[in-house]
């Protein structure tokens, strides 16, 4: 039996009202697209696209979306990446370019529709594949939801969509903290720094970098549900911090087989092959974490405090320096060797470094507290969304 809805609300069909845009472009640059977007623009639970790509560099892209249209990531649609174009484009297949359709609903509730939890449990529950799961847009389409009068999807929208400016305003402020503590760390351009006595040295001067062979890890390792110890693969790494959303685990005993792999607080851990080159992780706890392959350990000799190593190689200067070590003739990689010669520059007394990191820390602390009336932000702008347009 259909579930009651309020009155002069409409029980809809996805599809009813929402269309699959099938535009292509053969060539997009001919076309006068100067960008593309891939899955790995998107951000998980952000409706404004932050990143692209520039046709120019080259691109297999041809799927063309327009700005005011809404991008769906339909590969593996539980990491719930939907975005908003706020200009014109070219994207992945993976990603269904999508619109409203006639006059019943508000273009501008749209991407809030697609944000909602029911809307993600229908696409995540009709997506095939195991490897790498894609819903269809036949199953999108069938998606049920109360539709509202015109008049109420516009309060709706304007509720949700001041929400929604909140959200952006705390992100704002997160990435100006992100910004002062890169410029505190930015050694070459910090006046205070350079008044401070600095050495230079090759990062395999200062520290012992090790790594773990693909084919010994293949060899010993199986991932285990119940293991008491996280393996820390690239994509568990992000912006210094360790994501744990799709984590895998082994056993002490499988983990005592390769003692290269095992980390403790201390180490600096750096990606150096894939699309996750240049990301950095300080580990500040012992024998929980396991390292898997295409991460490097980088555990210092004493010269330079691990903290202030780790947020050195988070900086402008060294991930510059990554970028243009970086090989991407096929799959991006940074060798040891190159890895080992990248130059640091860092105060020579520890006193100094200490004061560094002490700065460094207050702004990390401020930053957590934004980051969490931020994640309380979102988290209205979500509940306001699936409140609103449950219509029951």
């Amino acid at each position: 039996m259909p579930e009651k809805v309020k009155k002069g609300w409409t029980r809809v069909a996805f599809g009813d009202v929402v269309q699959l845009c099938r535009e292509r472009a053969g060539d997009p640059g001919e076309g006068g697209f100067d960008r593309y977007v891939g899955l790995e623009h998107l951000e998980p639970g952000d409706l404004k696209i932050r990143r692209w790509g520039n046709v120019a560099d080259g691109t297999t892209f041809t799927n063309v979306f327009r700005a005011g249209q809404v991008l769906f990531g339909k590969r593996r649609a539980y990491q719930r990446k939907v975005a908003l174009a706020d200009f014109d484009g070219v994207c992945s297949g993976d990603i269904y370019v999508l619109e409203a359709k006639g006059n019943r609903l508000l273009p501008e509730l749209l991407p809030f529709i697609c944000q909602t939890d029911r809307f993600f449990e229908h696409a995540v529950g009709t997506s095939a594949g195991s490897l790498s799961p894609r819903t269809n847009w036949e199953s999108l389409a069938d998606f049920e939801f109360a539709l509202p009068p015109l008049e109420e999807q516009r309060r709706i929208a304007e509720v949700i969509q001041a929400a929604a400016r909140l959200t952006e305003r705390w992100r704002a402020v997160v990435h100006h903290l992100a910004s002062l503590v890169s410029a505190l760390v930015d050694v070459p351009n910090n006046r205070e720094l350079q008044r401070l006595p600095l050495v230079t040295k090759d990062l395999g001067e200062l520290a012992e970098i090790t790594k773990l062979a693909g084919f010994e890890y293949t060899k010993f390792v199986k991932y285990r549900p119940d293991g008491e110890v996280i393996a820390i693969r690239p994509l568990n790494i992000k912006g210094g911090r360790l994501v744990l959303e799709d984590v895998q685990t082994i056993d002490r005993r499988t983990s005592g087989l390769l003692p290269r792999s095992k980390v403790k607080a201390g180490d600096v851990l750096i990606t150096y092959i894939g699309e996750y080159v240049g990301e950095v992780l300080l580990i500040e706890e012992s024998e929980k974490y396991h390292l898997a392959p295409n991460i490097a350990r980088i555990t210092s000799h004493g010269a330079i405090m691990p903290r202030l190593l780790e947020r050195l190689l988070r900086g402008s200067d060294l991930q510059r320096q990554i970028a243009s070590r970086t090989t991407t003739t096929a799959t991006p990689s940074l060798t040891m060797s190159s890895l080992r010669k990248l130059r640091i520059t860092f105060p020579s007394n520890v006193e100094d470094q200490r004061h560094l990191v002490d700065q460094v820390n207050a702004v990390d602390s401020a930053s957590e507290e934004v980051k969490s009336r931020l994640v309380a932000a979102r988290g209205l702008e979500k509940r306001i969304s699936a409140e609103t347009m449950n219509g029951a």
